[in-house]
């Protein structure tokens, strides 16, 4: 996020890491959307593969990440309607992979 702001729609970009609280972020998998400590996670990535998730900021208002217009990202507020703000991580690939 550019200049560690927190409002909804901003953009998410990527920077040299700094170690500040802009650039911290939780994989909140959605099945435990409402449990936002999940722990227990086993890969390589210490995550799920295929499991869906979302990417929480860890900036105060802790919005999600959200596609939008299919290659931006910004933040927006949890909406467990909209399939812009769920990701997975590929068997395949071993990418991040937008839902959408």
């Amino acid at each position: 996020m550019s200049d560690s702001k927190d409002f909804e729609g901003q953009s998410v970009g990527i920077h040299k890491k700094t170690f500040t609280i802009n650039q911290k972020w939780t994989l909140t998998y959605v099945d435990r959307a409402e449990d936002v400590k999940t722990r227990g996670m086993y890969t390589p990535y210490n995550m799920h593969l295929g499991r869906p998730f979302y990417i929480q900021s860890r900036l105060p208002m802790q919005r999600v990440v959200t596609v939008v217009g299919g290659r931006n990202l910004v933040l927006k507020t949890m909406d467990r309607t909209n399939q812009s703000q769920v990701f997975f991580l590929d068997p395949t690939s071993h990418t991040i992979k937008s839902v959408q």
